[in-house]
Order: structure tokens, then sequence, then C-alpha cells
């Protein structure tokens, strides 16, 4: 699971990573033909003051309007030019006081009167040129008659004679209305696909992007808004399958190796687990008993608890097997499990060591009288008889247990020299007549001289048990290694 989470969290990170770039990419976008669409604007209004500018700085335009007004030729050389071979919609010059004197619209005169057709910022723009230099220009943003228009407004002048151009106050307006038509062709030239000027309050499709047109003095003329390229969608419109089918791929790949792994690490905890189990009898084995025994030995040190390990062997056990066979004693050694594991406390072990050997590690025995009690009930455990199905026929089947028990001394700290000793005083039990138990203990005698404690003698059936007696038996000779030099016959 860890590993599916790394794994699900890499393709979550590069989704993200995908998405916040494209994001970028349409953001970067957006911000470019934004300002595309204001520089189309702003070019448009250069190119309207330029050709104003060349209409307005010359001596024939001085000579036909300032030193002597005539109407004919101003249509013949400014109006109607500037209508039919740049396409600007309004033309008016302005004389002294701000008079309009001339005014042509869409090709046709008109009377002199500007107010009714321009507004929406043309006195910002008129006050702007008057507040620049004389030989200057401005182009702006504004509306006529009701639309939204480029306008731009040139002092006529000669080429020479600056000075004597202040005096000046004849001005020319070129008027360039922002409709379909023109914006159909910036959008060509600007690669603005679908370029519109609609309404302020125009709910736009997803695909546009749109951008607020004001006048000159700032007043919000309507929404000016195109198809965006959004070059972050069309790469996810690219990628997305491809992703989807890469991660269906690592999700399968991921399960599938999971699902392998996981088979694995089931078996190996199998494995582990049989081989610290009987096969039998299902209880833990020498391997799983001297790990436990070894983790209470440290247990008991930190909870100043004393241990006891109780070695066990069966009495008799090997007759079951040549009188019955292998298969009726290994039936009986599961009964025997069965009931061994009944009668032990619960935080006790109890293992199998092979053949009719058990161990039983018991916690918290602080003396022999405890010992003592723990041997009585394990041996009370085997007394009645067990009932065995042996091929067709049914048979009783009873056995009694040998015990040898070890005390943990101070000193002790290896639970294999622990079991050692128990395995010593198992010796002595069988020895002193079996269905008996043996305590190997230091008590108060010094290191290195154990006394070996027994518990009570032979009990014939329905006998009571005796209250366990001391004896002082000593211990049986040793080789170097430390194992007995004599073995009393199973």
């Amino acid at each position: 699971m860890p590993l599916a989470g790394v794994i699900g969290l890499v393709l979550v990170a590069m989704l993200c990573i995908l998405f916040w770039t494209a994001h970028e990419q349409n953001t970067l976008a957006v911000a470019q033909e934004q300002r595309l669409a204001i520089g189309a604007i702003r070019v448009r209004g250069d190119y309207i003051a330029e050709t104003t500018l060349d209409y307005a700085r010359s001596e024939e335009a001085v000579d036909t309007l300032v030193n002597g007004y005539d109407r004919t030729l101003v249509d013949r050389n400014i109006g109607r030019p500037a209508y039919e071979n740049f396409g600007f919609a309004m033309t008016f010059i302005i004389g002294a006081g701000d008079r309009t004197i001339y005014a042509m619209i869409d090709g046709k005169p008109v009377p002199p009167d500007r107010f009714p057709h321009l507004g929406g910022g043309f006195e910002a723009l008129l006050s702007a040129y008057r507040q620049g230099p004389v030989h200057g220009r401005t182009a702006g943003v504004i509306l006529a008659d009701g639309m939204p228009a480029i306008a731009a407004i040139v002092g006529i002048r000669p080429l020479i004679d600056v000075e004597h151009a202040r005096e000046q106050r004849t001005l020319l307006v070129f008027v360039d209305l922002l409709n379909q038509q023109r914006l159909s062709t910036m959008a060509s030239a600007y690669l603005l696909p679908d370029l519109q000027l609609g309404p302020l309050a125009a709910v736009l499709p997803n695909d546009r992007t749109a951008l607020v047109l004001r006048s000159v003095d700032g007043t919000p003329l309507g929404l000016l808004n195109w198809i965006s390229a959004r070059p972050g969608s069309e790469l996810l419109r690219r990628l997305l399958p491809f992703l989807a089918i890469i991660s269906a791929s690592v999700g399968l790949l991921t399960w599938f190796v999971l699902r392998h792994a996981a088979h694995t690490a089931e078996r190996v905890r199998e494995s582990e687990a049989k081989a610290m189990l009987d096969p039998l009898t299902g209880l833990p084995n020498r391997l799983l008993l001297y790990q436990r025994l070894d983790r209470r030995m440290l247990d008991r040190h930190r909870r100043s608890q004393k241990l006891a390990v109780l070695y066990l062997d069966l009495d008799g056990f090997k007759a079951v097997n040549d009188q019955y066979g292998h298969e009726a004693g290994d039936a009986l050694l599961k009964e025997i499990a069965t009931r061994l594991q009944a009668s032990k406390r619960l935080n006790d072990t109890l293992a199998r060591l092979g053949g009719d050997e058990f161990a039983l590690i018991c916690h918290d025995v602080p003396d022999t009288e405890a010992a003592d009690i723990i041997a009585r009930k394990l041996i009370d455990t085997l007394r009645d008889p067990f009932h065995l199905r042996c091929g067709e026929a049914h048979i009783d089947i009873s056995v009694t247990l040998s015990i040898g028990i070890a005390l943990t001394p101070p000193f002790v700290k290896d639970g294999a020299e622990l079991l050692r000793r128990a395995d010593i005083a198992l010796y002595r039990a069988k020895a002193a007549g079996k269905q008996t138990w043996v305590i190997y203990d230091d008590g108060d005698t010094a290191r290195g001289k154990p006394r070996l404690l027994t518990g009570p003698r032979p009990i014939k059936k329905s006998a009571a048990i005796e209250p366990p007696h001391q004896i002082d038996i000593g211990i049986p000779p040793q080789a170097p290694d430390g194992t007995p030099t004599w073995r009393p016959s199973r």
C-alpha cells in the first residue's frame, strides 16, 4: 500500500504539473493577445495620425484652410481622399474658438457642427494635443456618433516657420470608426480570430478572451473580444489521451506488481510461520522458543520479574509408538499439546522441542513454591487417559509427565543456559522415578553450587499427591562442555 500510494502521488503530481503548465500557457497566451489587441489599436491610431499629418503639414493646406477657405478644394484634396483612399468615416476641420468649419461624414459633406458627432473623450484628446509640442500629433479612442472610433488631431501649418504656426488655431481631425469591417481587418493583420466589439455585460464563451476598450478619458466603451488560441488547452487535448493510457498502464502494472508482491509476502510470512511452528501440533518450535525466551530474559531485567523454564518429557510414549504405531503416537501428541495449551497461563509460551519433549516459559514465577504449583497442575492435566481412534478401534492411552524446572538466577542472562539447567533437572526427575518434577535452583547457595529440589515420588493411580519436599542431591558430574557425563534412560 505505501508503494501504491507513492506511485499514485507521482501520477497525481504529474497531472497537477501538466494542468498547471497548461494554465500558465493559457495565461501567458491571453496576456500576449491582450497586449497585441492594445498594440493594434495603438498602431492604428499612429497610422491615422501620420496620415493626418501628411494632409495638414503643407503650404497648400495652409492656403486652402487658413489663408483663404475654399470648401471645394477641401472636399477634393482632404475630405474625399480620406474617405475613399483610407476609409476614414469622418473628417473635421476646427478653427478658432474650437468652431467646426468643415465636416464630412461617410464621404458626404455635412453642416459644420461637430458636437452631435464627437464625444466620449474627444475633449480630453483635444486638450492633450494642445498641451503637447507644437509640431506634435495626438490620436486616441473616442466615441463618434455613438460608436467607438479612433481619432487623430494635427494642427494645420506649413512645414517651415514653426514659430508662426503657434499662432495658428486650425486643426485637422480624421476619425476611423471601429466597426466590424475595421475589426475584421485588424483581426487578420494581428492574428486575433473573430475580433468583435460587444457590450460590457456580455457573457462570453470559454474559448474567447476579452479586453475592455476605454476612451481617452477612461470611459469604458465596450468589450473587445476574440477567439483565444489557448495553447495550454490544446496541449491538454493532445496529451490527455496518452496520459490516460499511460496512467492505466502504470496502474495495471502497479496492481500486478503489488498483487505479486502481496502473494510473495504472504508466502514468505507463511513460510516464516511454518519455520517457527511445529507442523504436527501447531505449537512454537525450538527456534521460536529461543526467540521468545531471549525476549523474556531481556524483559525480566527491565521489569524485575523472575522467569521459570519447564522442560517436559512424556513417560511411556515410546511404548505407544511401538504398540499402536506412529499414527496413534501423532494423534496422542496432538491431544497432549491441546491439554497442556489449555492448562497454561495466558502469557506463558508452550513449545514442542521434538519427539515427546515440550518446554514451557512461565513469567512472574517468584520462588520454588510457585514453580511447584505450575508443575503439579501440568502433571494433573495428563492424569486422565486419552481416548484415541486407532483404525476401526477406539483405545484409551495413559501417559505421565516428568518435568525439569529452572528459575532465573540474577547472574544468568542467557536463555539457552536457563534451558540447559531445566534439561539437567529433567534428567534427575526421570531418574527419581518419573511423574515428578525437579527444580534447578541456586537459592541462597554460592554461585556454581546449585541445589536440586525434587517434587513428589511416583504417584500411583488415584493416589493423592504428597506435598513437595526438598532433598539436597547435588548435581551430576559434568563434562567440560557443561553436559552431564551420565544420561538416565528415557
